[in-house]
């Protein structure tokens, strides 16, 4: 019974965040205008996480699994579309600066005192390299981002046994990750070894056939 109490407690827990990021993402997600596409985002990506919390720790009915899953990707999917593009923009526009940087070291490199004077403050070196922090550091933020919701997606197809597309959502979550990305790599070495034992069983499955 002491058991029971628990897990009924867990599972009332994980409904009621559940409930609370579905108001907010309904909130923004109804409105005709004016929508807050970062809270948006992130209500997805909370509620793709709990719902998959939901099925990981079994505290759902078996026969509401495949909904839930189901829910894990629409928000995830959801979610990517607005963290991935912000993340590839970023990436860009911290290309252009870089070789702006460039370009103005260049040309200060070739200046005297007076002329260094006379020059904008937003064509400086220093203006740049302030500019180029701003950028790594959100772009880490959406990258990270990203890389939650690549993980978890990955964990769906691997539910699913779906090992191609799982392999897929953890390479690039592993390339996206802004750090050390240990965590990701047992994902991938189980899905490497499953991959073989699924290619082994239908070679011997073929091998063991009977000729005609």
């Amino acid at each position: 019974m002491f058991g029971y109490a628990i897990l009924n407690k867990a599972e009332k827990s994980l409904s009621m965040k559940i409930n609370r990021s579905l108001e907010i993402f309904n909130e923004e997600n109804n409105k005709e205008e004016d929508i807050d596409f970062s809270r948006r985002a992130n209500a997805a990506q909370e509620l793709s996480a709990l719902y998959w919390e939901m099925v990981y720790t079994e505290l759902s009915h078996e026969s509401l699994k495949e909904n839930f899953l189901k829910e894990v990707s629409k928000y995830v999917g959801i979610a990517k579309a607005y963290y991935v593009p912000k993340s590839h923009l970023l990436q860009k526009n911290l290309e252009v600066l870089k070789k702006s940087l460039l370009k103005s070291e260049a040309r200060v490199k070739n200046l005297n005192k007076k002329e260094l004077k006379l020059i904008k403050e937003i064509e400086t070196p220093q203006y740049y390299k302030s500019r180029i922090k701003e950028v790594e550091n959100e772009l880490i933020a959406y990258n990270n981002h990203a890389t939650k919701l690549f993980l978890l997606m990955g964990k769906v197809y691997l539910s699913n046994g779906d090992y191609e597309h799982a392999s897929t959502e953890f390479t690039v979550a592993q390339e996206l990750y802004q750090g050390e990305a240990s965590f990701i790599l047992p994902y991938i070495a189980e899905i490497q070894f499953l991959m073989e034992v699924t290619l082994l069983y239908i070679r011997l499955s073929t091998s063991l056939l009977p000729l005609d």
